[in-house]
């Protein structure tokens, strides 16, 4: 560490034996150096200041755009589950109906016909619903 240290300092100190010429040479280079440096974190930092800015207006401009989506995704959400819950209703009313046509009819093959026509049914209302329709008994209808 020490060795670079003395290079370092050595780079920097003029050197002891040059000319008037020589020193003012080597000020110069040493000032243009500096204005250099400065310069460029100067330049660094207003880049970073610039890309803040532009963050900062890249996120006002999609404010605005996120409110409104979200906005319109909860009005789908609620348009969703209104259908959803409309389609139940009319899928449990022909459950009803099935129910009703099958209590009074006599012939066994149209009762396996109409279980197997409400079986469907109570699949597409769990579709729906996530659960069973609970059937009403004949009694009930």
């Amino acid at each position: 560490m020490g060795k670079a240290v003395k290079e370092i300092l050595d780079f920097i100190r003029p050197p002891e034996d040059a000319t008037a010429k020589q020193v003012n040479r080597w000020r110069w280079n040493v000032c243009l150096t500096l204005l250099v440096l400065v310069g460029s974190v100067g330049w660094l930092y207003k880049s970073v200041a610039w890309a803040e800015s532009v963050e900062k207006k890249i996120a006002a401009a999609i404010e605005p755009i996120a409110k409104e989506q979200h906005a319109q995704g909860a009005k789908i959400d609620t348009v969703t589950r209104l259908l959803t819950e409309q389609l139940a209703a009319t899928v449990a009313a022909q459950i009803r109906l099935t129910i009703s046509k099958r209590c009074k009819a006599t012939a066994f093959a149209d009762r396996e016909e109409l279980n197997r026509e409400k079986d469907r049914l109570q699949a597409q209302y769990r579709e729906y619903k996530g659960e069973l329709y609970v059937e009403p008994g004949c009694a009930d209808l």
